[in-house]
């Protein structure tokens, strides 16, 4: 009989080592090692490059990782497969007596595999997982959620042009709006504050992201970015910020840099109240018109040639006392009067004065007071319509008043 006994009990040894070593341990030596569990559990995580593992003094997993990093494990389970196993989680710091949040999970029990997506880590915990008689500690993790850099505060400054400065409108500073706004020529200095110290500050923009923005810090603040530019076009622009601790910035949202643009003046004939008319050589001509800027007008003149098609060159500015402005600057009466007999026309090969047979076109100019780094000349509009001026002997004219009368 014993040495029946002995014989299964060296057949279970020999078919099972660790099952006898336990029993050996607990029924022969009294010890309380405890029965290895029907279910084993083990847990593999999918780690990407940002992530860094080590194993500290207890014997416990950590794993560093970025904020916001999508946490995913796999957990397999290996003899009695139950059909959902428990993720044991405590957020840190850990409150005392602070109990663990169950997270039920449920897998294929065909194969033993249960998946689990923590979600984006937005701070640091540690967890076990239990299922079946596997209720254990074991493996222990703790997860390292290192913080993500953050914009503290922008503040921005305008310092507008010349051309804007002039209809009373004020530079601006202390402004905190990300998104930015401001005449063409404007300089803007954007001051930023960081939640931390950074290894890398780039702005990027939409119309050049292969080449971003590096910003140093400040001697002064290691928390402080500046950046300088100026106001020349429409832009959409975001910021990509890396810290000391490996973490990248969360989140890339991008913001809108708005050009106001300067347009030409308008303008609108007054005087004469006709696009054609007959004039004499010694007629004095009056022309009056009008215009309107966005910002501010500068100066004017009544542009003419001796072709209808041509470059209109030639210039006759408005003097001074030809003005009238509005207070605002934005909106003007011009007068401007001359001689027929002022303006020079070649004739077979020689300019002389403008005589009977002669006919002369006219279009009033007007320019606004724009001059930027990138566009350093104004603004200026030409009427599109030209006065038509027929030039007559004085008789022929007198006539055609006769005949317009009858």
């Amino acid at each position: 009989m014993a040495t029946a006994a002995m014989a299964i009990v060296a057949t279970f040894s020999f078919l099972n080592p660790d099952h006898a070593r336990l029993w050996v341990s607990r029924c022969l030596l009294l010890s309380e090692t405890p029965w290895k569990p029907r279910t084993q559990l083990s847990v593999t995580f999918a780690v990407t490059d940002n992530f860094t593992h080590a194993l500290d003094d207890r014997g416990v997993e950590v794993y560093t990782v970025p904020e916001g990093s999508l946490l995913r494990i796999e957990i397999t389970a290996k003899g009695d497969i139950p059909s959902s196993v428990q993720i044991r989680r405590l957020d840190l710091p850990t409150a005392k007596g602070a109990s663990p949040t169950t997270i039920d999970v449920i897998g294929d029990e065909s194969t033993g595999v249960f998946e689990h997506k923590f979600g984006r880590a937005s701070h640091s915990f540690e967890f076990w997982v239990t299922g079946g008689d596997d209720d254990d500690l074991a493996p222990y993790f703790r997860i390292d959620v290192c913080n993500a850099p953050r914009i503290h505060s922008l503040e921005v400054d305008y310092d507008y042009p010349d051309y804007v400065n002039l209809i009373g409108q004020t530079d601006g500073a202390g402004f905190r709006a990300y998104n930015l706004i401001g005449p063409v020529g404007t300089d803007v200095v954007m001051r930023f504050s960081v939640s931390m110290e950074l290894e890398r500050f780039e702005l990027v923009f939409d119309d050049d992201r292969a080449a971003a923005v590096v910003l140093a810090a400040e001697k002064t603040d290691p928390l402080a970015y500046v950046h300088r530019f100026t106001l020349e076009r429409d832009r959409l622009y975001t910021f990509r910020l890396l810290g000391r601790n490996g973490a990248p910035s969360r989140e890339n949202p991008s913001f809108s840099i708005t050009a106001q643009p300067d347009t030409p003046p308008q303008i609108g004939v007054l005087l004469p109240d006709s696009t054609t008319l007959d004039v004499t050589p010694d007629a004095l001509v009056f022309l009056k018109f009008n215009a309107l800027d966005d910002f501010g007008l500068g100066s004017a003149a009544a542009r003419w040639d001796s072709s209808r098609d041509g470059a209109y060159a030639e210039r006759l500015p408005t003097a001074e006392g030809d003005v009238r402005l509005r207070a605002d600057n934005r909106e003007g009466v011009y007068f401007k009067s001359f001689e027929i007999k002022e303006l020079a026309i070649v004739h077979d090969g020689q300019p002389g004065p403008a005589r009977a047979g002669d006919t002369i076109y006219l279009k009033p100019e007007a320019a606004d007071t724009r001059r930027t780094k990138s566009q350093p000349n104004p603004n200026v509009s030409v009427y599109p319509t030209a006065v038509t001026l027929h030039v007559r002997e004085p008789a022929e004219v007198e006539r055609e008043l006769v005949r317009a009368q009858v």
